[in-house]
């Protein structure tokens, strides 16, 4: 499998490595953040900036993570969860707004696929690390009463401004007053030191008979899609 990650890898390293967390800290994780073996194989590693970003498999559960991953407390402050780190720019207005709009349809492309299996009529809705809100500008579009959380002031308050009903804060020790019908969780889960915690506590403040909706890369799909891995 090692093999086979590393050919894609190869394919993949005139890309420009990813910018989302450069310059923020990390830890090691030396065991599985989901069974907490310690027979794990790693895949591949990339440089983000000065720093390498190993990626690897749990042996036990099948498990692939970042062997040097975040915990909430390191995406405080000044945009590290998105904004000019994400996308290598400055924020300003006209680019805010287009990020906005990226995760406005994102949040289509996500709306679309829960509406096929759950009714959303005069349901309420959380998106964890909401960023600039463009997710919940989409489900509010539909009818949802819609919030968001982010770590990040920075983009909370510039959802805020554009009139989104975001809240700035650690999602694992905010106290929700309510509970929601339906939480998306995009892309985020993977990052964390402990995942389980972030399930848990979304688990929470899900109503009964609710949904929670996460993304995540598929990494033996990704070795299927390019035809190295069966």
């Amino acid at each position: 499998l090692r093999a086979s990650a590393n050919k894609l890898y190869v394919k993949m390293k005139k890309a420009h490595p990813p910018k989302r967390f450069r310059g923020v800290k990390r830890r090691k994780l030396e065991n599985c953040p989901v069974c907490h073996s310690e027979d794990h194989l790693m895949l591949f590693s990339v440089w983000e900036g000065e720093d390498k970003v190993v990626t690897k498999i749990c042996n036990k559960c099948g498990t692939v993570y970042l062997a040097e991953t975040l915990d909430s407390a390191n995406l405080e402050g000044k945009g590290k969860h998105g904004g000019s780190t994400v996308y290598g720019k400055e924020n300003t207005e006209e680019h805010l707004e287009k990020v906005l709009n990226l995760m406005y349809q994102r949040g289509e492309k996500y709306y679309n696929y829960i509406a096929q299996y759950f009714d959303t009529k005069d349901k309420t809705h959380l998106d964890v690390t909401c960023q600039y809100g463009g997710i919940v500008k989409y489900f509010e579009k539909q009818g949802l009463k819609s919030q968001g959380i982010d770590n990040s002031k920075e983009l909370v308050d510039y959802g805020v401004r554009v009139g989104l009903d975001l809240m700035h804060g650690d999602f694992l020790t905010h106290d929700f007053k309510e509970k929601y019908d339906v939480i998306t969780m995009p892309r985020v889960i993977n990052h964390y030191i402990n995942p389980l915690d972030y399930l848990l506590k979304a688990k929470s403040i899900l109503k009964p008979g609710g949904i929670i909706f996460m993304e995540q890369l598929n990494f033996s799909h990704a070795l299927r899609r390019k035809g190295i891995y069966r």
